[in-house]
């Protein structure tokens, strides 16, 4: 968290309620590292917003008036490339889970989580980390592709399985490593190797993968 700490993360607030907007605000505002820099209380005026403002960081409501979300997170992510998305709803629904990820969502956490939890989900998500809800994690991963494995999948061996299934439930290199008892030097070492196989340039990408593909059906 080192490198977070040279500058604040600019946030965009998007969620229809004015009460959540200003809760939000305030918690936010309680982090040295983070910086409220507009609101927004539908998806248009969400777009509008990030467009003019260019925050860092978009954190949005799936249920909002006017352009649905997901069509909301394309746009930014055609536009405005640089902008990280991250998902707060109260639905952990997988379809919905997935469907945010496939427009280009970074983060999807649920509105019952801590402020500390929140706070990490943002941090992890503007370092290129994707934040899933823990409950939807293991439904996607089980249900998800699971007639659906390609050449590329098979080649990847047990313990890369392993490490991609953690990087899917968002911990970093150091906590996997010490789930599975190897140096963080490994885990980098299978991750690159992850990386290549699946032709995908970075973690947040292979997790996406992780969940539509699901890893925990791969190879049984």
């Amino acid at each position: 968290m080192a490198a977070l700490s040279r500058r604040q993360v600019r946030i965009l607030l998007a969620d229809d309620h004015r009460l959540v907007r200003q809760g939000l605000g305030y918690l936010l505002g309680l982090e040295p590292d983070f910086t409220v820099v507009g609101e927004a209380a539908d998806g248009d005026e969400t777009l509008a917003r990030t467009r003019e403002l260019e925050p860092d960081l978009v954190l949005l409501d799936i249920s909002m008036r006017g352009m649905p979300a997901p069509e909301v997170v394309r746009a930014i992510r055609q536009t405005c490339p640089a902008v990280k998305v991250v998902v707060l709803t109260m639905h952990a629904e997988k379809e919905l889970v997935v469907e945010m990820l496939k427009a280009g969502a970074v983060g999807y956490v649920l509105k019952d989580v801590e402020a500390a939890e929140l706070a990490h989900a943002i941090r992890s998500a503007w370092s290129g980390q994707a934040t899933l809800p823990q409950r939807a994690v293991y439904r996607i991963a089980t249900e998800v592709g699971r007639t659906d494995e390609t050449p590329a999948w098979r080649r990847l061996t047990p313990r890369e399985r392993e490490v991609l299934g953690l990087v899917a439930e968002g911990l970093r290199n150091r906590e996997i490593g010490a789930r599975l008892y190897i140096s963080e030097k490994t885990v980098r070492n299978h991750l690159s190797s992850v990386f290549r196989k699946l032709g995908v340039k970075d973690r947040t990408q292979a997790a996406i993968l992780t969940l539509r593909r699901g890893t925990g059906s791969a190879g049984r």
